[in-house]
């Protein structure tokens, strides 16, 4: 009743023996001090529990002061209910918000007590706020966090897909841990190039959600990362030993393949990009044959390192041929219904100037942005990646579809052969040059080409002579010289 105990340390004693004293005369202690042979406790050693373990060390003594120990435990209790419960009980709080401070709101966060299996959940308040009051001290408790949302193509776009591409390739690593998490879409603890391919296919409408991973994922606030840019792995829920009350157990969440923080939600959006005015993407129609090829360009020269273009056609005809300065391959294009979507990422800005790309169908007809599409429409200018929202502008009717153009080769990359594909608004004799990285030419030829389209094969045989490599090729005639830039793997 009087609310302690005491223990001594002989009482711990199992037939405890030393070489030279009797045990009968061995001393025993709770330290290395040998008058330290008892011990009390009292209810503020429970520290508010009902029951607590605690570990104690046992030292024997013999009469030549030489002493050895081992430890022990005790289960410290109040059977008689004589403690003042009201310091029992404790709380466990915190704040979830993103990476950039966004506090979230309607997280559920669930609490386990580890002993007995008891659930409480709480949602977040409007300041992403969560707190489990009156909890049981000295219990281990589990805390996990979890967020309902399937718009996750929200704050995808192809900047994403850029923003990873240069991480990848060293050009400009992701600068936190909390990026390099949400840029791994396909869960394998790396970041390469299936995480772009995943991005894509949600952004161009393949598919609806990520395969392998959640739209958010969760972070413990407080865990240090040793390595930003392998962060793995990572605490993904919180267990704690409730020996007091917490109120920093905070999480960040992340937005799966939302690099740039630009997605947006019902109680708090962000404008992470770097935006400047619009920019008109002139179209036309061009009849050629039986085909009608509608030709996308620019009123002016810039630096484009990528785009994204969702248009809405009235109707769709079969899509015959894709052309374009830029290497756009087939997996950067798919047309749902009558709305044909593209994303594109350079792995470095390209100048272009005028014409962009050409979509060739079985007829033409009208198109439009749509009002409520997939995602906004825009190219992303520079090293700088700036964001400009695109507005389409028709520049005429069906006009002849002939004029000087040099495509990208493709495949591109290569290992046997590729074409490069020209179309001349006249026939006439061109001058082809490949050139390596050191400047020395390697091919130097004329050909004949014809008004329209022409096809030039390249082996890599002619061109490396079987070694791989970066090479520059040129067209010159009288449209001027026009370059691009080929790779052949060995």
């Amino acid at each position: 009743s009087t609310g302690t105990i005491a223990i001594w340390a002989n009482d711990f004693d199992v037939n405890s023996e030393d070489d030279c004293t009797e045990q009968e005369d061995l001393r025993f202690s709770f330290s290395s001090n040998p008058t330290n042979t008892g011990m009390t406790f009292s209810c503020a050693d429970l520290g508010g529990a009902e029951e607590k373990i605690i570990e104690l060390q046992i030292y024997v003594h013999d009469e030549a002061g030489n002493f050895d120990f081992c430890t022990s435990y005790i289960k410290l209790q109040d059977n008689n209910n004589t403690c003042d419960t009201s310091s029992m009980l404790v709380a466990l709080s915190g704040v979830v918000s993103t990476e950039d401070q966004k506090q979230m709101e309607l997280v559920d966060m669930e609490l386990t007590n580890m002993a007995d299996g008891e659930v409480a959940t709480f949602s977040t308040d409007d300041l992403g706020v969560y707190a489990f009051n009156d909890l049981d001290a000295m219990y281990n408790y589990n805390i996990a966090p979890s967020y309902e949302d399937d718009d996750y193509y929200n704050g995808i776009t192809t900047l994403d897909i850029l923003l990873i591409q240069r991480h990848i390739l060293g050009i400009t690593p992701l600068n936190s841990p909390y990026k390099v998490i949400a840029a791994d879409v396909d869960g394998n603890q790396s970041v390469n190039g299936v995480d772009i391919i995943q991005i894509r296919k949600l952004l161009l409408g393949f598919y609806d959600e990520f395969p392998n991973t959640e739209n958010w994922q969760f972070v413990d606030g407080n865990q240090e990362f040793s390595n930003t840019y392998s962060p793995w792995p990572y605490n993904s829920e919180v267990n704690i030993l409730a020996d007091k009350s917490y109120g920093n157990m905070n999480f960040v969440m992340i937005k799966t393949g939302d690099i740039n923080l630009s997605r947006a939600t019902e109680f708090t959006s962000n404008d992470a990009e770097t935006r400047t005015q619009p920019v008109v993407l002139n179209y036309q129609w061009k009849k050629a044959d039986d085909a009608y090829t509608l030709v996308l360009s620019t009123d002016g020269e810039m630096n484009l390192s990528g785009l994204q273009l969702e248009v809405e056609l009235e109707e769709i005809t079969a899509l015959q041929d894709v052309k374009s300065i830029l290497d756009i391959n087939d997996e950067d294009i798919f047309i749902d219904g009558n709305v044909l979507r593209l994303s594109f990422a350079g792995a470095f800005a390209q100048k272009v100037n005028g014409t962009l790309i050409e979509f060739t169908f079985g007829a033409p007809t009208p198109i439009k942005l749509p009002e409520y599409g997939r995602f906004q429409s825009e190219m992303y200018v520079g090293d700088a990646l700036e964001v400009q929202e695109i507005k389409l502008n028709e520049i005429g009717g069906i006009a002849p579809n002939y004029a000087t153009k040099v495509y990208q080769n493709k495949p591109n990359p290569f290992i046997n052969q590729t074409e490069i594909i020209v179309e001349l608004a006249q026939s006439e004799t061109v001058l082809l040059e490949v050139h390596d990285m050191n400047g020395r030419i390697v091919v130097n030829k004329n050909i004949s080409l014809i008004e329209g389209e022409n096809s030039i094969w390249l082996s890599s045989e002619e061109v490396s002579h079987g070694n791989g490599g970066v090479y520059i090729y040129t067209l010159s005639g009288s449209f001027g010289q026009i370059s691009k830039r080929m790779i052949i793997l060995q």
